[in-house]
């Protein structure tokens, strides 16, 4: 019984996670704002709840750390990305947008304590840990700078919608790449997508920004 609920859980979350990993692809080139951009916009992030919800069911039965690790990233990626689109109207935060950042906090902290405790023991995989904890408690940061706007830029909103979605995006293929990965080192493998994709989010932030301070000036 535990084995065909553990495969229902499987197929659905391979099912839900490449159905992410491709809307989430075809956003990227699509134009931002318009009608399809906002549709295939709520596939990816609805696949990605559901393909992180599935992993949660499947990392307790087979005890798969990477999954459950994914798993928090990815609902706290797409979570806080749907909440500041939202919140470009209704700039108030929730309920949900505060437990959000909490459990991301609480998580964060311990993906810190948990690389620490693998380092003392030689284990590699701290750097992975250590590298993911710190950029959550770093989006946690952001997340306090928004709901208290202390100095906060005015596009701030679309910033963060912007880099939560994007990096849900790479988390999923963080994901496919851990999974099918023969080639590359462990750590590599984990740590390759975040590289990249930190540096693709940094270029769009500064066009954004740039954008709007030209719009400003005009």
């Amino acid at each position: 019984m535990t084995q065909k609920i553990f495969l229902l859980f499987l197929y659905l979350h391979i099912a839900l996670g490449s159905t992410g990993l491709i809307a989430g692809a075809i956003t990227l080139i699509l134009k931002k704002g318009d009608a399809r951009h906002k549709k295939i916009g709520k596939l990816f992030a609805y696949a990605m709840l559901g393909s992180a919800a599935a992993s949660f069911v499947i990392a307790v039965l087979h005890d798969q750390k990477f999954l459950f690790i994914v798993g928090v990233f990815t609902v706290y990626l797409i979570g806080t990305g749907m909440r500041y689109l939202r919140q470009r109207r209704a700039p108030k935060p929730q309920a949900i947008d505060w437990t959000l950042s909490i459990f991301m906090l609480v998580f964060g902290t311990l993906f810190v304590v948990y690389a620490a405790y693998l380092f003392y023991y030689g284990n590699n995989f701290g750097s992975v840990l250590l590298v993911f904890g710190l950029i959550s408690l770093a989006l946690v940061q952001r997340d306090y700078t928004f709901y208290f706007k202390t100095n906060n830029h005015p596009k701030m909103w679309l910033l963060e919608h912007i880099t939560r979605m994007v990096a849900g995006e790479i988390a999923s293929f963080t994901a496919f790449v851990v999974v099918n990965n023969t080639l590359l080192p462990d750590v590599l493998a984990w740590l390759l997508p975040t590289v990249i994709g930190t540096v693709l989010i940094t270029i769009w932030r500064k066009r954004v920004k740039e954008n709007y301070e030209l719009k400003a000036v005009s």
